[in-house]
């Protein structure tokens, strides 16, 4: 998997998936039957583990809300400034980069894809019913304004340069979520 997010699916070249994997070609393509199965499968755990380690505060009715909001836009504030080497959403990435004919991908990018919109869209529906938001808040707009600063730090947080944007974009969007707050 670490691979495929480093690289990218064609920067990405069987010897170098031997190598990280410490397996021999046979038994990739026996397990996989080729870079494109073992693509698949990764990009497919990638995405559980996401959706499960990021999301989850998001769905879950008693966390969801605007708290739950702030901290999932200060993690990636925080990730940002850090000195950890960032690659980047494998999901986000993986839509810019691969055939959208390929169906098995596009499902899977895109039931990301759509978990994200709507755990941001489920916690802007609680922060509300909590009383948590301004009663003017267009929910609409605001989940997808902020699903456009999640996709943006996908896209950009694997390259260094773009950091100082991000972590102005991840500011933005946190105080965007104070200024919404009731």
């Amino acid at each position: 998997m670490h691979v495929f997010w480093q690289n990218g699916y064609e920067g990405t070249n069987f010897t170098q998936l031997v190598t990280a994997m410490g397996l021999s070609r046979k038994a990739i393509y026996k397990k996989w039957q080729d870079k494109h199965g073992l693509f698949v499968r990764c990009l497919t755990l990638y995405s559980e583990r996401m959706a499960a380690m990021m999301l989850s505060p998001l769905v879950d009715k008693n966390t969801a809300g605007l708290p739950a909001l702030n901290a999932f836009f200060q993690q990636f504030k925080q990730l940002l400034a850090s000195q950890e080497p960032l690659y980047g959403c494998l999901v986000v990435k993986t839509v810019s980069a691969v055939n959208p004919k390929d169906a098995k991908i596009t499902a899977i990018t895109q039931k990301f894809l759509q978990q994200v919109k709507a755990s941001i869209h489920n916690s802007l529906i609680a922060a509300q019913n909590k009383q948590q938001l301004k009663s003017d808040v267009n929910i609409e707009q605001a989940t997808e304004f902020l699903f456009a600063i999640h996709t943006s730090f996908g896209s950009l947080s694997g390259n260094q340069a773009s950091h100082p944007l991000l972590l102005a974009m991840s500011t933005q969007a946190l105080l965007y979520l104070g200024q919404m707050k009731r």
